[in-house]
């Protein structure tokens, strides 16, 4: 559920997710975590809660991108912005 509310920058239900104690380092089959999604997406808001909440910003995927990566890989420059404060 954190994962599809990532991935749809859905902010309440990420930070309502994240309180009822839902794993912030959660993988999905891909080996992305939430952050990966958010980023891919292009969900800034989502990201700076993340990163506030203590996502990993260096975790890989199985094909070793970060989320960064996937950012600037989409044209997410505001997400890649985020990543790199």
């Amino acid at each position: 559920a954190l994962h599809r509310a990532a991935q749809y920058g859905s902010t309440k239900v990420v930070n309502a997710l994240l309180e009822k104690g839902a794993s912030i380092d959660a993988r999905t089959y891909s080996n992305q975590t939430v952050l990966h999604l958010a980023a891919l997406h292009g969900h800034s808001e989502a990201v700076n809660i993340l990163l506030e909440k203590g996502a990993s910003i260096d975790a890989t995927d199985d094909k070793s991108r970060t989320a960064l990566h996937l950012a600037a890989l989409r044209g997410h420059t505001e997400v890649a912005k985020a990543l790199l404060e």
